[in-house]
């Protein structure tokens, strides 16, 4: 009698315990093996409950590349970019050598760029910018646009840079410029970042 005391609950805990679920009616004087049922429930709740909160982010982690592309271009075009990143980057996770998604988010960056206000800021989102474009630029050497994006980041950073860096930084845009003027693209945005960047004398 004393030692199946010490399983004994009062009518309180017993009462609490039914109404929590983990008790039956006809458990209100648990036998000996009263921490395993508790435990066993305890464990099939914690089941439910990830289960539930796994479905529940499945629409999110089901959303495929071009859904999420197609819902960021809105905002690249109205140049908010903060809010299209939101979209843009969890679509790189899924493709991370999609070639004009690593063009859009170094424009994103270069937007960004724009409108931070100090130049420490202006700089980080401006490597940023870069290394998106760079990463673009290895992915398609023949592709004109992608080798004209890290020439457009050095162009919005070099107003920036040291003078050290500027000296630096000219072949790369020069060469990163020449390399997108192909014929057959007639990218004029080439042509004027090549001129703005070295002027005739």
């Amino acid at each position: 009698g004393r030692r199946n005391s010490k399983f004994r609950l009062s009518g309180a805990s017993n009462q609490y315990l039914v109404g929590a679920g983990f008790l039956t009616d006809d458990m209100r004087t648990p036998p000996s093996s009263f921490m395993v049922i508790i435990l066993m429930r305890c464990v099939r709740f914690s089941t439910l409950l990830c289960a539930a909160l796994y479905f529940s982010a499945a629409p999110v982690q089901s959303e495929t590349t071009d859904a999420m592309i197609a819902k960021g271009d809105p905002l690249d075009q109205k140049m908010e970019a903060a809010e299209a990143l939101k979209y843009y980057l969890p679509a790189l996770k899924q493709d991370p050598n999609d070639v004009a998604l690593l063009d859009r988010i170094a424009r994103q960056y270069r937007h960004l760029m724009a409108d931070a206000p100090a130049k420490e800021e202006k700089l980080r989102l401006g490597h940023l910018s870069l290394d998106y474009a760079k990463r673009g630029a290895k992915l398609a050497p023949n592709n004109s646009e992608a080798q004209l994006s890290p020439a457009i980041s050095y162009g919005k950073m070099l107003p920036y840079m040291s003078s050290g860096d500027h000296v630096e930084a000219a072949p790369l845009t020069k060469a990163a410029c020449e390399r997108s003027l192909d014929p057959a693209s007639n990218n004029d945005n080439a042509s004027h970042t090549l001129r703005r960047r070295n002027p005739p004398i």
